[in-house]
């Protein structure tokens, strides 16, 4: 099967005459040195000498190029099958940090390598793209990848524990409940497993023996996706470990630690024997046990016969493309020098054994082997060299030199004029324009508004003209001139001047939690339960009662007092969430400090509600400007955005626009983790306040800020008439002066500064919005000087603390706030690690980074001793320059080394915890923390945030010193972040602390009292209902908003079903939250989808669920079955007239004369009460109770319905 090229490439490629010389050479199976070759002019070339779709192997210098590249192909193979240019272009990354440190090598690349393997394995036609580190890698051997495989088909008979055990030899994990790659589980007659080869995890429903159904499933819902017909299972890693193989291995592994450790006793080195035991004791379990561990991968000599590289899955039949060979000899002989380096070291220090061979090939052997044609493969094996230069391939000399030149397109640095100027220049010239461009509709209305003449957007298959500029929705590295086809192709590079960065291919596994979702329950956790106050969770407890069981949440008291709270009433139940300043004391059961703590914390909401609504109100009112809608120069701005916008980015850009568009002042609010793109939205709104003729103000906490505000506006404006200055005591008196008078003039569109912006000297010309980042920073005086201005002008403000969703639920209608919880494009999870302190590994993390152009910020929150701590740090890299910052610096003087910092004058920032809130330094991707385990969970969160603000791989590392001393609190702190590295991931213990930092920004202090008294949920519900209260909303009471149902039937959800604890908590609490019948129902489908066929007492609790919704409806509040009678009672606010009463009685007449219609309920001997109606039951019919509930349900429907009648009545009289 062929290949096409998408956006009319393929037919400017068949134009040009070096193509087709190039080819003829090719396909005579001649080693040929192309150069001339530069930008994605190389992905182009591999493109069209792949097109005859065989496979195809790419091989360049390191893995952030080999992405790159990958990322052109499938740009250029796209059309409009992208899934399949997706699924024809594979990367094959490095894991080459695993091999040597005790670093588990990251699961998505373990994941790609496999998928790549499993490809050539199965004898499918891809493109693999890959480093020259990753193919020198050893990895499983090609026979084993290809017997280790489990295929699975619909109708096939399967016993499933003989499954579950071939799982197990195959690597994957046996858990409770799959979130990653490697893993499976089993519940009764279903079984998950998630291979890393597959889209999605895989879930295989039994009937009997039978496979019933196979379906694709997400990880992060866990709900079905797909139906499929067969799946296969490969390995779950790159280490298989049979017990024939680990039975070989083992007394070889065991002999070789013998050795080592008597020569580390020998030579008197005991930390290194100490260290070198724990690894030993560690890797032999895990053999022993069969548990295949990707950081065993470096005993991959002792279990395996033979090994394979990439090179050897490949067909004989191969297109080898190798990239820039110069370089890539340069860089695999310097990789295998430090691999040699570092194996040795790790010998030396004692962190792993000696080994009869390293886990990597040499760099000659693999050129010899896979980067030239061998003998025999004449005429199959297509090898082809391409560089910028005319230069000697370093290990084949015979290869036969040609011609592709593909030199790049000069950028315009984003000026337009001279942009357009250039076009205008080539289509005189007869070229063929291509312009590529993610929003291709507005890249070509912006050009278009230039005046530029012949630009259209290409719709469908896309041919080139001469003379003509074609606008596609290609995204490429970078454009590229094909002079021997009359061929021009240009990208954001060339027009704005930087790459647009792409988002990448979403996770199929765990992306983490949200900071804001994580509502799970541990045992020993504080709760919140409405009546009873503040108690600690002790775990799930079933209960017979009667002869039915029943499952209950206990909660402890003071005085050793517990409840059992029925797991239909969890929704009166809360995790705590407030100030973790001092212990919290949970209440006792007999005092009055709960309800005296309810009473004034619902005074306090009312008189925030008050003030806030006034607030509101006020601005209704007020008068403001009406800015315009859309402009040209607004398009071009956004569409010169280097990244991606994110749904949360573009929602809050959204939101603004609309704001400042009304003829009211504005005043929102945008939250969003640091480095989530809030920025952006603000220099959006900023242009379009200048745009009207409008002048800006952005206020920031500290100078430093400021200063990175100035250059990220002036870098996104600079190219627009638009005036920025900054305002700051770092500028001398005549320039404050001189600006200050600008302002007053309006010659200044936008000014950047600190509260300095707000002092009694500074005066606008026309104002017209205001931007604060992190208001909660700035003091009472200056708070108060905003809170006047906002009366008139636009207000922005931008915070990076999380708000409780609870809180912003509550406050939903009277205060705006845009929540941006998605990461940027390109950005990636910051790769942690927990070790002991360790000075080689601390100069190995330093050096990598220098080496790559970063920069290291190195946390040691200890002023006393923090110059010594960066001298000790010097000595270990004497060429690194570092500078020192701590808080008992002068302020001027911390500024300083800051804004060094941020300049790139130091390479690292020896600094205490002051960085927490500090710059977004974007080429900072390496943090080490000295002593972390003396810092809090939150705290480590926020400083380690610091980093990964890129599109690089970022890494931190948690170092501790004394291991034996560590507290269980301090290790469970640790083992928490280095587990959960993923972008906006959070645990418990962070998101109290955030969360009520975030909720004090937004309450104000005053309220922190009542919030830590009654837990900041309930704060939150009692908020809303006064909110709804003052808008004239009915709001139940506290008590009656959660009807409870005690009914005579088994609801319940039997371990034997779902088997995790957590996962029943978790269906318990989530049916308990929901308040539409269409949720449960929903969520019935969930859990017949997740665990099978629902049994009896699961129906029965479902449909419990549906009633308790239907009760707060017509305004029950309890429903007790007790002995052989059912009490249903009433809130206050729907209590029965005795009207009501009677015509309730008579419908029952009847049926206590023994006779019956149709019509009427199901129970018998009714009687009734203003607020009580109670009903006899036979115990040997319990599930008639449900049906005379419900048919009681519809009487109170109806009841209302006709209230709702004589109403409408009433008033049409009257």
């Amino acid at each position: 099967m062929s290949r096409e090229i998408a956006g009319g490439l393929d037919n400017r490629l068949a134009a040009s005459d070096e193509f087709a010389a190039l080819t003829e050479l090719v396909t005579t199976g001649t080693p040929v040195a192309v150069s001339g070759v530069s930008g994605a002019g190389s992905a182009l070339l591999v493109a069209g000498l792949a097109a005859d779709g065989g496979t195809a192997l790419v091989v360049t210098y390191n893995d952030e190029r080999a992405r790159r590249i990958a990322d052109d192909l499938r740009a250029l193979l796209s059309d409009d099958a992208e899934s399949q240019a997706e699924a024809e272009v594979l990367v094959y990354p490095s894991i080459a940090s695993a091999l040597y440190d005790g670093v588990t090598p990251d699961r998505a690349a373990v994941a790609d390598r496999l998928t790549v393997l499993e490809r050539l394995n199965a004898g499918d036609r891809i493109i693999v793209v890959t480093s020259v580190q990753a193919l020198m890698l050893q990895t499983i051997p090609v026979d084993l990848m290809r017997s280790a495989r489990r295929e699975i088909a619909v109708g096939e008979i399967i016993d499933r524990d003989d499954l579950a055990r071939a799982f197990v030899e195959l690597g994957y994990e046996h858990v409770d409940l799959i979130d990653d790659v490697g893993q499976f589980s089993v519940r009764g007659g279903i079984v998950d497993v998630s291979p890393p080869t597959m889209p999605a995890p895989v879930r295989i429903e039994l009937f009997g023996d039978e496979v019933e159904s196979i379906r694709l499933f997400s990880a992060q819902t866990q709900v079905s996706l797909s139906s499929v017909q067969r799946a296969g299972v490969g390995p779950a890693g790159e280490i298989l470990l049979s017990e024939d193989a680990v039975a070989r291995a083992l007394p070889l592994i065991k002999r070789a630690f013998r050795r080592e450790l008597d020569r580390l006793d020998e030579d008197d080195k005991k930390r290194e024997a100490d260290r070198l035991r724990e690894r030993r004791d560690e890797d032999l379990e895990l053999l022993a046990n069969l548990r295949p561990a990707e950081s065993l991968v470096h005993y991959l000599p002792y279990v395996y016969d033979r090994r394979a590289t990439l090179g050897d899955y490949l067909p004989e039949e191969c297109l080898v493309v190798v990239d820039e060979p110069v370089r890539i000899a340069t860089h695999g002989e310097g990789f295998y020098a430090d691999a040699e380096d570092s194996y040795r070291s790790g010998v030396k220090l004692g962190r792993h054994l000696r080994l009869p061979e390293t886990a990597c090939i040499s760099f000659e052997q693999l050129a010899a082997v896979h980067l030239s044609v061998q003998p025999g493969l004449e005429g199959k094996r297509r090898v082809v060299y391409l560089g910028m230069l005319r230069r000697d391939v370093p290990w084949n000399e015979a290869a036969r030199p040609a011609s592709f030149s593909t030199p790049p397109v000069d950028s315009f640095g984003g000026k337009f004029d001279l942009l357009v100027d250039g076009i205008r220049d080539w289509q005189h010239g007869g070229e063929h324009l291509l312009i590529c461009s993610g929003e291709p509709e507005k890249a070509a209305e912006a050009l278009a508004g230039r005046g530029l003449k012949d630009i259209s957007v290409a719709n469908g298959q896309l041919t080139l003209e001469a003379g003509k500029v074609k606008v596609a929705a290609l995204e490429l590295s970078g454009g590229f001139k094909l002079p021997s086809a009359s061929l021009v192709v240009m990208t954001g590079a060339e027009i704005y001047g930087w790459r647009k960065v792409r988002q990448p291919r979403e996770s199929k596994y765990r992306r983490g939690f949200s900071l804001t979702s994580i509502q799970e329950l541990d045992e020993g956790d504080l709760v919140v339960h409405i009546t009873h106050g503040i108690g600690r969770y002790a775990g799930l407890s079933k209960q017979t009662i009667g002869d039915m069981e029943r499952d209950y949440l206990v909660i402890e008291y003071s005085g050793e007092d517990r409840i059992y709270v029925p797991v239909t009433q969890l929704d009166r139940v809360q995790r705590y969430v407030g100030p973790q300043g001092g212990a919290i004391s949970v209440d006792s059961l007999k005092g009055k400090r709960w309800e005296t703590a309810k009473r004034k914390a619902r005074a306090s909401t009312r008189l925030l509600a008050r003030e806030l609504m006034k607030l509101y109100r006020e601005r209704e009112r007020a008068k403001g400007h009406a800015f315009a809608g859309e402009s040209p120069w607004m398009s071009e701005l956004e569409a010169s955005f280097r990244f991606e916008e994110t749904a949360g980015q573009w929602q809050a850009i959204k939101d603004i626009k609309r704001d400042m568009e009304q003829p009211r002042p504005a005043d929102r609010l945008i939250c969003g983790d640091v480095g989530f793109g809030k920025t952006e939205v603000a220099i959006r709104a900023a242009f379009k306040a200048v745009l009207d003729g409008k002048q800006v103000a952005v206020l920031c906490p500290t100078t430093v800020l400021a200063h990175q505000h100035l250059n990220s506006f002036r870098e996104r404006l600079g190219k627009y008439p638009v005036e920025i200055r900054m305002l700051s005591r770092f500028r001398t008196a005549a320039e404050q002066r001189k600006t200050i008078q600008q302002l007053k003039a309006g010659t200044v569109d936008v000014v950047i500064g600190t509260h300095r912006l707000l002092g009694s000297d500074v005066g606008f010309h026309d104002l017209g919005l205001i931007i604060v980042d992190e208001e909660q920073r700035f003091g009472v005086e200056q708070k108060e000087r905003l809170k006047q201005l906002r009366a008139s002008v636009d207000v922005l403000t931008l915070t990076a603390t999380p708000i409780p969703r609870t809180l912003n639920m509550a406050l939903s209608g009277i205060r705006d706030i845009s929540v941006i919880n998605d990461p940027p494009a390109g950005r990636l999870p910051i790769r942690t690690f927990v070790r002991e302190h360790d000075e080689d590994l601390i100069r190995e993390a330093v050096l990598r980074e220098v080496e790559r152009g970063g920069q290291i910020y190195f946390v040691h929150n200890r002023v006393k001793s923090i110059r010594h701590v960066a001298a000790r740090l010097q000595r270990l890299v004497p060429d690194v320059n570092i500078a020192v910052a701590h808080g008992q610096m002068d302020e001027d003087e911390l500024e300083q080394v800051m804004m060094a910092f941020y300049r790139e004058e130091f390479d690292v920032l020896v600094c205490t915890t002051i960085i927490e809130n500090g710059l977004d330094v974007p080429n900072a991707n390496t943090m080490i923390v000295d002593d972390a385990d003396n810092l809090g969970l939150a705290q480590l969160y926020q400083l380690r945030g610091r980093v990964g603000r890129s599109n690089r791989q970022a890494y931190a590392y948690l170092m501790y010193r004394y291991p034996d001393r560590m507290t269980e609190e301090a290790e469970q702190r640790l083992q928490a972040i280095e587990e959960f590295s993923e972008l906006g991931s959070g645990f418990k213990v962070a998101l109290r602390d955030l969360e009520i930092r975030g909720a004090g920004d937004i309450l104000g202090a005053e309220q922190s009292g009542h919030v830590s008294a009654v837990g900041l949920d309930l704060y939150a519900q009692m908020l809303a209902d006064s909110v709804r209260a003052l808008k004239g909303e009915a709001v139940s009471d506290e008590e009656e908003g959660h009807p409870s149902l005690e009914l005579p039937l088994e609801a319940v959800i039997p371990a034997d079903y779902v088997p995790g604890e957590r996962q029943r908590i978790s269906i318990y609490r989530r049916l308990s939250s929901l308040w539409e019948v269409e949720h449960v129902n929903a969520l019935a489908e969930e859990v017949v989808d997740r665990y099978g066929p629902m049994p009896v007492p699961v129906q029965n609790l479902l449909e419990i669920g549906r009633l308790r919704i239907a009760c707060r409806e017509v305004g029950i509040v309890d429903v007790r079955a007790q002995r052989d009678r059912v009490r249903i009672r009433l809130s206050r606010q729907v209590a029965l007239t005795r009207r009501e009463r009677l015509i309730l009685s008579e419908l029952y007449r009847d049926t206590v004369k023994g006779k019956r219609r149709d019509d009427q309920p199901s129970l018998s001997r009714p009687t009734f009460d203003a607020t009580e109606i109670t009903f006899a039951y036979s115990a040997r019919e319990p599930e008639r109770v449900l049906q005379g509930l419900t048919e009681t349900i519809q009487r109170l429907r109806d009841r209302e319905q006709a209230r709702g009648r004589d109403r409408q009545a009433v008033g049409e009289t009257a």
